[in-house]
């Protein structure tokens, strides 16, 4: 584990084939604006952040995935760090978990 500067967040279905969101945008015009991390956002060894979206404007989000992405597709979260660039993690999460 080491020191990491977080550029941006965002969610992510089928991989780097797949456009991204950005998570920031999701929470615009939100009570929950006011909660979230400001990117670049540097966290220590073993730190670590929470970011909330709110169900209705992520589901909002998804809609153009719907149409043209098989519901078992995979969710990854993809975090552009300062040092290492661009990663994609994969979760357990599928687009079913969403508007399934």
């Amino acid at each position: 584990m080491r020191a990491a500067a977080i550029d941006n967040i965002y969610l992510n279905f089928g991989a780097k084939k797949m456009g991204d969101i950005f998570v920031g945008a999701l929470n615009q015009g939100t009570p929950l604006q006011m909660y979230i991390p400001h990117f670049p956002e540097r966290l220590e060894q073993g730190e670590s952040f929470k970011y909330f979206l709110l169900r209705n404007k992520l589901v909002e989000g998804l809609k153009h995935y719907k149409a043209d992405t098989p519901e078992n597709t995979s969710l990854f979260i993809r975090v552009d760090e300062v040092t290492t660039g661009t990663r994609y993690h994969k979760t357990k999460w599928t687009l079913k978990t969403f508007i399934g």
